[in-house]
């Protein structure tokens, strides 16, 4: 994967190659929810602690610890880097798309039991880097699109590599010791968002992560976001107030990122009220399909 790479103080976003970028990906949602997305014409990107992995942005670290006992004699010398890693720990924001659009398990956790839709977007026509993103006060660092990676080996080998490669250079004296254990901790807090249980596999997902500063400013207690994509808003699920940001459907040359819908297998919706729904709301050229699944 082009995307991952050994880093030691370079802090600069290396974008995935053009070849291994999907042309179609695909959201999950209710009816009601999909209807709420269309009509405000935006992607919403949730408080990723509202998610169904409990894990996320944690997972990586069963590799950490396991890669220190391997790394016992040279861990004080990496201890600015977990330090970093720590303090460097935003809340990632994060939207949920699958590579595919007819997937029963996705019909079933995200969907309302199949009853529900799945959204078809061309993610080339978002607007967003396919990179991962930086926590910054600069908006266009700190949203990006990335795959998920689910293969515990390979995400066992990027933490040993990451941390070895900072080892290497501090030994070096090459660089400023700070620059490295920064560099190392970012790479590190940039893997924590797409680092995934491979018991979620299944799911084949992508992703669009946005890591903003929100802070509490002591003198008032008033929240304050740097690098936010839009305003931070806020909706409800059952008796869980979940902060979100949103991104627009649709970019300034007019271009529609929405190019299909399918319909989920027990999705009572008539597939001609869908597309006056969608030609009614902005999106006339957007083709409607059926699952394929045969579940009821």
């Amino acid at each position: 994967m082009m995307l991952i790479k050994k880093i030691g103080g370079d802090s600069k976003r290396e974008e995935i190659p053009k070849e291994e970028r999907p042309s179609r990906l695909y959201h999950y949602c209710s009816v009601d929810s999909f209807k709420n997305i269309i009509e405000s014409k935006q992607i919403w990107l949730c408080d990723s602690r509202s998610l169904n992995d409990y894990r996320e942005n944690t997972w990586i670290l069963n590799h950490i610890r396991n890669v220190q006992k391997e790394l016992e004699s040279d861990w004080s010398t990496l201890k600015p880097v977990l330090d970093n890693f720590d303090l460097n720990s935003p809340i990632p924001f994060i939207s949920a798309f699958s590579i595919n659009g007819d997937l029963l398990s996705q019909w079933r956790a995200y969907a309302a039991d199949g009853q529900g839709v799945a959204m078809g977007i061309d993610p080339s026509a978002l607007g967003i880097p396919f990179a991962l993103p930086m926590t910054s006060d600069q908006s266009e660092l700190t949203i990006g699109i990335s795959p998920v990676v689910y293969d515990q080996d390979f995400q066992r080998q990027v933490v040993y590599d990451t941390l070895v490669n900072a080892i290497e250079l501090l030994k070096s004296a090459e660089r400023e010791p700070g620059n490295i254990h920064i560099g190392a901790a970012i790479h590190l807090r940039q893997m924590a968002f797409v680092f995934k249980n491979d018991a979620f596999k299944e799911e084949c997902e992508w992703r669009i992560i946005h890591t903003p500063f929100v802070l509490e400013k002591k003198e008032n207690g008033l929240t304050q976001v740097l690098g936010g994509n839009s305003p931070i808003h806020f909706r409800t699920r059952g008796s869980i107030l979940i902060p979100y940001f949103t991104h627009s459907l649709v970019r300034e040359n007019e271009s529609h990122t929405l190019v299909e819908v399918v319909l989920g297998p027990k999705c009572p919706v008539d597939p001609l009220t869908m597309k006056i729904f969608l030609s009614n709301t902005g999106f006339p050229r957007v083709e409607v399909t059926s699952s394929n699944a045969s579940y009821r």
